[in-house]
Order: C-alpha cells, then sequence, then structure tokens
C-alpha cells in the first residue's frame, strides 16, 4: 500500500509543496487507492478513487 501511496505523487511529479494527498487501503484481495490534488490558489480540487485485485 505504501507504494501505491508514493507513485501517485510520483507520477504528478509532486514534491514535499504539492497540495496532494493520497491514501490507500486494502480489503482481502483488492485495494482502494484515494487521491486529491488542489490547485496552488485552493480554489479548485481534483479527487479520484480505483479498485483493483492485488496480486
Amino acid at each position: 500500500m505504501y507504494a501505491a501511496e508514493r507513485a501517485a505523487p510520483a507520477t504528478l511529479h509532486g514534491n514535499c509543496t504539492t497540495a496532494a494527498s493520497v491514501h490507500a487501503t486494502r480489503a482481502g484481495a483488492d485495494m482502494t487507492v484515494h487521491a486529491a490534488v488542489l490547485a496552488p490558489d485552493g480554489h479548485a480540487c481534483l479527487r479520484t478513487r480505483v479498485t483493483g485485485s492485488v496480486q
């Protein structure tokens, strides 16, 4: 799960000042990753969630 949480900001070329959050949870063989990215001025937010099988 930690790899999924770290991969999202890296994919976005984010750093420690990027307004982004990622949280992964696992239930049995499925993992769900929730992510959010905010605009620098804080007025816009993009959120997504994806669920898939863990191999």
